[in-house]
């Protein structure tokens, strides 16, 4: 059994036998299964899995059956492949970015480089979209007005 105390982010896990074990762990350590992070962060258990295959997530601890548990840093950084994925970023350019950010601090302005060339395609993509939704609204108000002068009549 697990008992929270968000208060001082602690968990107190303990079992009951012929006697009592009590351990504390801190909460950012607890360790989170695939099925669980699927949820969190939209990806299929497969595209986890597939990340992990090409190496764009690295270092996920496994318990004695093999099982994979996430730490909290995993989390975050599938979270963060998530949002990229939905952005729009390439498999290569994720894996670009990956090896980038487990080079660690070294390699900052070149994640901050990467980050700005996303954030300009977005913005690209985005303007399409909104000529694209101005095109639609303009055929919308023409059909409309014809409907109107048809009933009019």
């Amino acid at each position: 059994m697990i008992i929270f105390d968000i208060k001082n982010s602690i968990a107190l896990k303990y079992t009951l036998s012929d006697k009592i074990d009590i351990t504390c762990f801190q909460l950012g350590e607890i360790e989170v299964k695939i099925r669980e992070i699927s949820k969190e962060t939209g990806l299929s258990t497969s595209t986890i899995r597939y990340y992990e295959q090409q190496n764009l997530i690295r270092g996920v601890e496994r318990d004695k059956n093999g099982i994979r548990n996430f730490s909290e840093d995993d989390k975050k950084w599938i979270k963060f492949l998530s949002s990229v994925k939905r952005a729009g970023l390439s498999l290569e350019q994720m894996m670009h970015y990956a090896e980038l950010f487990y080079s660690k601090n070294e390699s900052i302005p070149q994640r901050l480089e990467v980050t700005k060339q996303c954030r300009e395609s977005l913005i690209e993509k985005m303007n399409e979209i909104k000529k694209g939704i101005e095109f639609l609204d303009h055929k919308i108000d023409y059909y409309n007005e014809k409907i109107y002068r048809k009933n009019k009549k």
